[in-house]
């Protein structure tokens, strides 16, 4: 071909506009100005599809916060086109993001087209921590490790889990309604609920032993059994010792008259104030330091007494002191044991 052949399209210029098979015709214009026409086929491929289209992120107060250690969904966080073509695929790019710890993460996302093409999106993932009842795990105390309470009594719910030393400040620990029933006494099944911070909560079912008898608020029964058991005692003593102590008034009399049998018969009542002065006492649980001092004391009276009137005098006096130390003696810590 001769220098100076020029190659051109022959009006119309080919029509590119669109993708397909094209007719047109090449000429071929030599030096000496003559010409050849070539007729030739053009074929137009369609445009690349990451040109056609313009996927863009999310706003990120369009998309929610994940767990920590969830698998986000890219197409969560793009907007794509309406009219993409189908096939057309999303996923993030490599490498993967990282959900194993919360914050703000940087990912890519990848949209891949029909024909190969790709668009890349820049994105940003929310990981919010773990909700605060998936770390840790209250459990109800075994029954043994939790006193029972009295009827009427309000329960702590504290006392009848354990908690997990790490659980957050502000973590609060409550009866779930309805509220634990301690009218009467028995087992009572209830559930504390533990609200951590984040407002997830942990439902652990425990059970609360109310054990007979008044509360503290209504008067402390034990006491008053420990009064009554010593009432009862003190009641027994002065008996056993009023028997013979009453023995004594007419024997007194007879003395007064000059009666000379009844001197003998002082000689066994003495021995018998004696042994009532400690053993009575402690054969029923009751040793009272006063009542022993004070019969010590009447018993020598009795023996100096110089008339017969006196030891019936004696006899009945100590009856008295009897009754009166005995009646203080539920009423004093020290009085018994």
């Amino acid at each position: 071909m001769p220098a100076g052949t020029k190659v051109t399209f022959k009006d119309p210029q080919p029509d590119t506009s669109t993708d397909g098979k094209k007719d047109a015709t090449v000429v071929v214009t030599y030096p000496d100005g003559t010409t050849d026409e070539v007729p030739v086929t053009i074929t137009v491929k369609p445009a690349p599809e990451n040109t056609k289209y313009d996927p863009q992120p999310k706003p990120a107060d369009q998309v929610a916060p994940i767990q920590v250690n969830d698998t986000p969904n890219p197409q969560d966080y793009i907007t794509l086109p309406t009219d993409v073509p189908a096939g057309t695929k999303v996923t993030f790019k490599d490498p993967q993001p990282d959900t194993s710890t919360d914050g703000k993460k940087d990912a890519t996302v990848v949209v891949t087209y029909p024909d190969g093409t790709t668009d890349e999106v820049p994105v940003t993932i929310t990981v919010k921590p773990a909700p605060e009842n998936t770390k840790y795990d209250p459990q109800p105390k075994p029954a043994d490790q939790v006193a029972p309470i009295q009827v009427n009594d309000t329960p702590n719910p504290q006392d009848y889990i354990t908690l997990p030393t790490d659980v957050p400040a502000g973590t609060k620990v409550t009866f779930k309604d309805p509220q634990p029933d301690t009218s009467t006494d028995g087992k009572k099944d209830a559930t504390v609920v533990v609200t951590y911070p984040d407002g997830t909560t942990d439902e652990v079912p425990v059970t609360i032993t109310v054990k007979p008898g008044a509360s503290a608020g209504t008067g402390d029964t034990g006491n008053a059994k420990a009064t009554s058991s010593v009432d009862g005692k003190c009641i027994a003593t002065l008996v056993g010792w009023s028997l013979p102590l009453l023995a004594l008034i007419p024997v007194g009399i007879a003395l007064n008259a000059g009666i000379p049998v009844v001197e003998e018969a002082m000689r066994p009542v003495n021995e018998q104030l004696a042994a009532w002065n400690v053993q009575a006492q402690q054969q029923l649980g009751l040793f009272n330091p006063q009542l022993a001092e004070m019969a010590n004391r009447y018993n020598q009276e009795i023996q100096m007494a110089a008339t017969g009137l006196g030891v019936a005098a004696v006899a009945i006096g100590l009856i008295a002191s009897i009754a009166t130390t005995c009646g203080g003696a539920g009423s004093s810590n020290g009085s018994s044991r």
